[in-house]
């Protein structure tokens, strides 16, 4: 009787630290899992009109559900400003933090299921978002995907298709 009465308080203990544990993870899971299905992440420093362009092209031809993170890299108080109101998130630095630093920053706040990062001077096409996505779910080794996107001797080369560039 005295072991029942030990074996019924383990039992209690085991279901309550389960509950803590299963509690815990189903918070943490909503807090951390994706947000957006994509991240897109760019860097900014000045040059104002490169990235005008860009945000434009994302907002135009996405798709999917994103969030857009700019992470500005110490310019002008203009360009800071305009920056934090076109952007969905933004990380606004006093100086230039460089490349790697900038774009570690934007993954830090990233939410997204996939994350893109693109310089500033980068335009999209249409379903862009859904054509490099896609490549996921039909190769399920893939981690990593780089568009092809090439524009050397005057001539735009877009890639739509693996394997198949069209000439624009």
């Amino acid at each position: 009787n005295i072991l029942t009465g030990i074996y019924v308080n383990y039992a209690i203990i085991y279901l309550l630290f389960n509950y803590i544990i299963l509690t815990t993870y189903i918070i943490w899971e909503l807090e951390y899992m994706a947000q957006y299905k994509i991240s897109v992440i760019t860097l900014s420093f000045d040059n104002q009109e490169f990235t005008e362009k860009f945000v434009q092209s994302i907002r135009r031809n996405t798709t999917l559900d994103y969030e857009l993170i700019i992470v500005d890299n110490g310019s002008h108080t203009d360009t800071q400003q305009w920056v934090k109101k076109v952007s969905d998130n933004s990380i606004i630095f006093n100086s230039n933090r460089g490349f790697a630093k900038g774009f570690n920053a934007g993954l830090s706040i990233a939410k997204g299921e996939y994350i893109l990062m693109a310089n500033n001077d980068t335009e999209f096409p249409r379903d862009w978002d859904i054509l490099l996505t896609e490549n996921f779910s039909h190769h399920n080794k893939l981690g990593l995907v780089s568009p092809a996107y090439t524009s050397g001797s005057e001539q735009i080369a877009l890639r739509q298709v693996a394997g198949k560039n069209q000439k624009i």
